[in-house]
């Protein structure tokens, strides 16, 4: 999925370079916007610190699913 907004973004800048026609920095203040607009959605990502992550596919599949057979250690 991200792969194909990557190549969407590789596009789209082109065009948003053409885009100076209508006012010089209007492109500088795009790329400014998404990039703010990155960053603020990767303090969405949930903390990792400290905490075991998976090593294996299985083990990211099963990461969000509470297993109620296991006993805490």
């Amino acid at each position: 999925m991200f792969y194909g907004l990557s190549r969407v973004g590789g596009i789209l800048c082109p065009f948003l370079n053409m885009i100076v026609n209508i006012w010089r920095p209007l492109p500088l203040i795009a790329y400014g916007v998404f990039a703010i607009s990155a960053g603020l959605l990767s303090l969405m990502l949930p903390e990792t610190l400290g905490q075991q992550l998976p090593e294996t596919i299985a083990e990211s599949n099963d990461l969000g699913k509470k297993d109620t057979h296991s006993q805490p250690e």
